[in-house]
């Protein structure tokens, strides 16, 4: 890269997303971004992947499932579970 010349980064998520997460905290970004990437994940699957204590996935959920970005169902492999899922019908 020449200096001075900036780089520009593509958002993997649609305009309507991106203004969506626009003030959401920088956590509830991080698990949109990996539920984005690898589908069907538990809060424990989200956990490990982000680094982020289980609290921190909830309240992440939490806030992406009432700006209705994220699917949830019961978890196939344990009942008591949910698994979550990128909602892919706005991109």
């Amino acid at each position: 890269m020449v200096r001075g010349q900036k780089q520009s980064i593509q958002s993997p998520f649609s305009t309507r997303t991106e203004s969506t997460l626009r003030d959401e905290a920088p956590s509830t970004k991080l698990v949109a971004y990996v539920l984005k990437e690898q589908d069907d994940l538990t809060i424990d699957g989200l956990s490990q992947c982000t680094l982020l204590p289980p609290r921190t996935v909830r309240y992440a959920l939490q806030h992406l499932e009432e700006a209705e970005l994220i699917d949830t169902e019961q978890c196939p492999t344990d009942a008591r579970r949910k698994s979550y899922c990128w909602r892919s019908t706005d991109e």
